[in-house]
C-alpha cells in the first residue's frame, strides 16, 4: 500500500481477509468422492489439518525450509508442543470482561503452563524487536549503527513521559516531532490493557474519529494512517493471540460532534484506544470534551484517549483519571529532501516528506504526495464512464500517503513499546510468583 497499490472494498471484520484457506463450496464442486483413494484421503486430511492450524497463531512455527529467506530478519519459531491436551472452548468468555480468576484457569490451560508461557514470551519479545527494527529501517536507520546514531534514531518515536502533578505541561501540538507524549500512569494503563488482552485472548480495538485529513481523503482508504497501522500490527497481534480491530471512522465536513452523540452505536462500546484528530474543523474544547465523555460513559470499556487538544487531555487525566496521550509526527527521524536528484538516494518511505525550505515545492507537489491511480487502461474493456486520473480531494490540507504511513508507524511504535513492556512485566512477575499470572496483575 505504501507503494500505491489500489484500494478495494473490504470488510475489516471479515475473518476471510486474513484466512488463506480455500472456499469449501468450490472445493466440493470439483471433488469426486468416487475417485478418492485411501492414500489420497489420508493425505487430504493431513493437508486440511495443516490449513486449519493456521487460524491458531500458537499452533505451528513457520517451517524453516528456506533459511536464506529469514536470514536477515528472522521469523516466528514458537509452537505449542502440547496442543492436544489443551482444554476446548473459550474458558475466559464466561467471566465479565474476560477477567478469569487465576484459580479458574483449567489445569492444562496454556496460561498455567510455565514452559509454554516462557517460550512464548521469548518469541513475542523477538517479534516485537524485529517489527521496531523494520520500522527504523524504512527511514534509513536500520542496524548496524554506531552508538551515537542508535541514540539519535530512538528520538524519532520516543514518547515524552509527563507528570502533571509536578507541573509538567503538554507541549504545543505542532512541536511534537517525536512519538508524542503521555503520562507514566497512562502508559502503565495501556501496558496492563495489552497484557490482559494477551492473557485472555481478547480483542484490542482502535477507533479514529476525525476530519477529512484524518480520514485519508485524497488517498486510497487503505493508505490512511489507521489502516497503515492495522496492516502492520494485525499480524503481530495475531501471533500474540489477540484480535486487533481497527476502525477509521473519520470523515469530512462536520468532524466528530454529531457522531459523538451516538458514540456507543457509531464508534463502538468496547474501544481500547480512541483517537481524536479533528483539530482542523473542531479546534475548540467542547467538541473534543463531548467526544471523550460520551465514549467514557457509554462504553463497556473506558478507552485510552489519544490525540486531540492538550488542555482537554490534561483535564481528563487530572479530573477523571483517564489514561491519555498524544501522537507526534515522527519527523525527528525523517531525512531532509534537498532536490530532485538527492531525493532518489533516500529510502522510499522518507522521500518528499521533509523538504528543505528552499525546495518546499517538492513536498507540496501532488505528484509527489499522492499515489492513487485506480484504473489501468486495457484493450478488452471500455469503462462506461470516464475514469479519473487520481482520487478526488487532493488539496493542500490533505496529507499524502507517505505522511499517513509515517503517522501509522508512530502509532504502531507506541503500541510496540507498550507490548514490549507487557511481555517484560509478564515474565518478571511469573518468574517470582509462578503461573498463571496472579489476579492483581
Amino acid at each position: 500500500v505504501l507503494n500505491g497499490t489500489n484500494a478495494t472494498d473490504v470488510d475489516y471484520d471479515d475473518d476471510s481477509l486474513y484466512n488463506n484457506t480455500n472456499s469449501s463450496d468450490s472445493a466440493d464442486d470439483d471433488y469426486d468422492d468416487d475417485d478418492e483413494t485411501e492414500d489420497e484421503s489420508a493425505e487430504l486430511d493431513k493437508n486440511n489439518d495443516k490449513d486449519n492450524d493456521i487460524d491458531n497463531p500458537n499452533d505451528n512455527a513457520i517451517v524453516d525450509d528456506e533459511p536464506e529467506k529469514y536470514a536477515e530478519w528472522g521469523h516466528w519459531k514458537f509452537y505449542d508442543g502440547s496442543k492436544d491436551i489443551r482444554p476446548e472452548g473459550d474458558y475466559c468468555a464466561e467471566f465479565p470482561n474476560r477477567d478469569i480468576p487465576e484459580d479458574k484457569f483449567p489445569e492444562n490451560a496454556w496460561q498455567a503452563d510455565a514452559v509454554y508461557v516462557n517460550h512464548f514470551l521469548d518469541e513475542a519479545n523477538n517479534l516485537i524487536s524485529r517489527a521496531k527494527e523494520a520500522i527504523y529501517s524504512e527511514y534509513g536507520h536500520g542496524k548496524p549503527l554506531p552508538a551515537s546514531e542508535l541514540v539519535k534514531r530512538s528520538k524519532m518515536f520516543q514518547l515524552d513521559m509527563l507528570d502533571f502533578s509536578k507541573g509538567d505541561k503538554p507541549p504545543p501540538a505542532k512541536s511534537s516531532t517525536n512519538g508524542g507524549w503521555t503520562t507514566k500512569k497512562s502508559f502503565e494503563g495501556l501496558v496492563r490493557r495489552l497484557l490482559h488482552a494477551m492473557m485472555t485472548n481478547d480483542t484490542f480495538t482502535v477507533v479514529l474519529g476525525g476530519h477529512s485529513a484524518a480520514a485519508g481523503h485524497g488517498n486510497h482508504f487503505l493508505q490512511s494512517y489507521t489502516m497503515q497501522f492495522h496492516m502492520l500490527m494485525e499480524p503481530i497481534f495475531n501471533r500474540l493471540g489477540v484480535t486487533l480491530i481497527t476502525r477509521n471512522l473519520a470523515h469530512g465536513g462536520l468532524g466528530t460532534l454529531q457522531s459523538s452523540l451516538g458514540s456507543r452505536s457509531i464508534y463502538g462500546d468496547q474501544v481500547d484506544l480512541l483517537l481524536w484528530d479533528s483539530g482542523m474543523t473542531e479546534n475548540y474544547a467542547p467538541a473534543m470534551d463531548i467526544f471523550a465523555r460520551q465514549a467514557i460513559l457509554g462504553g463497556e470499556r473506558v478507552p485510552v484517549i489519544w490525540g486531540g487538544l492538550p488542555t482537554v487531555l490534561k483535564m481528563l487525566n487530572e479530573k477523571a483519571g483517564v489514561d491519555v496521550g498524544f501522537f507526534g509526527t515522527g519527523f525527528a527521524g525523517v531525512p531532509l529532501t534537498l532536490d530532485e536528484e538527492q531525493v532518489e538516494t533516500l529510502p522510499f518511505a522518507a522521500q518528499y516528506l521533509n523538504c528543505d525550505r528552499q525546495r518546499l515545492d517538492l513536498c507540496n507537489s501532488p505528484d509527489n504526495r499522492f499515489r492513487t491511480k485506480c484504473w489501468i487502461d486495457r484493450d478488452d474493456v471500455t469503462p462506461p464512464v470516464t475514469q479519473r486520473d487520481h482520487a478526488a480531494s487532493q488539496v493542500s490540507w490533505h496529507p499524502g500517503f507517505r505522511n499517513h504511513h509515517l503517522v501509522g508507524n508512530v502509532l504502531a511504535f507506541t503500541i510496540l513499546d507498550a507490548l514490549e513492556d507487557a511481555v517484560s512485566l509478564w515474565s518478571e512477575i511469573t518468574v517470582m510468583q509462578g503461573h498463571p499470572l496472579p489476579d492483581e496483575n
